[in-house]
């Protein structure tokens, strides 16, 4: 029994030293993160890498710029950056990841957007990655009303380095703003799901 459990320990401890040494979608070891990023929202710090600092600490600094506040809604059409609203105060709506790349994701993420309100959707930024192959369409956004070059303004890029969730070339993402008048974004969606026969307002 003792050799079995002394086999099982090493196991454990030899899988756990393989997760820091080589972590999924993460360029170095975790014991070579020595950047502290602070997330005032959730009285919290996280230990990144250098690139992924400097990417949130440049997300940050382009929402001060553009008066973004914490707790404002924001839709990832990145398809693969589920966490980045959170961890720059915002609030991911429709559903925690609107993940890209498969047949049926820019179904999933209408569904989703379809039973955010009117206002929460009239607010809402967008993060958005045209180069990435997998990104999730920003046809979707007609569901509510909106569209991308008429509604939203670019308010900053980011360069993702390359290797950055294991992808091997740089891309660049982009924040927008939405420009619409609030009353006239609302209207707009009430009158778009009407018109499709929705039921959320």
């Amino acid at each position: 029994m003792i050799p079995f459990v002394l086999a099982t320990q090493f196991i454990v401890v030899v899988f756990i030293n393989s997760s820091i040494e080589e972590p999924y979608r993460q360029p170095q070891p975790l014991r070579q993160n020595n950047y502290t990023f602070e997330i005032k929202e959730f009285a919290t710090t996280l230990k990144l890498c250098d690139k992924d600092a400097i990417y949130l600490t440049k997300s940050k600094e382009i929402l001060k710029n553009a008066h973004f506040k914490s707790g404002t809604p924001m839709i990832d059409l990145t398809g693969h950056s589920p966490g980045i609203p959170y961890l720059l105060g915002g609030i991911n709506v429709g559903t925690p990841w609107m993940f890209g790349g498969y047949s049926g994701s820019d179904q999933f993420a209408k569904t989703a957007l379809k039973k955010v309100s009117c206002k929460q959707l009239a607010h809402a930024w967008l993060l958005i990655e045209p180069e990435w192959p997998r990104n999730i369409s920003s046809d979707i956004l007609t569901s509510y009303g909106a569209e991308l070059d008429k509604d939203f303004q670019i308010v900053g890029a980011l360069k993702i380095a390359a290797g950055t969730g294991g992808l091997e070339n740089s891309r660049t993402q982009y924040i927008l703003k939405p420009t619409r008048p609030i009353n006239e974004a609302i209207s707009l969606c009430l009158a778009t799901r009407s018109h499709e026969g929705d039921l959320f307002g």
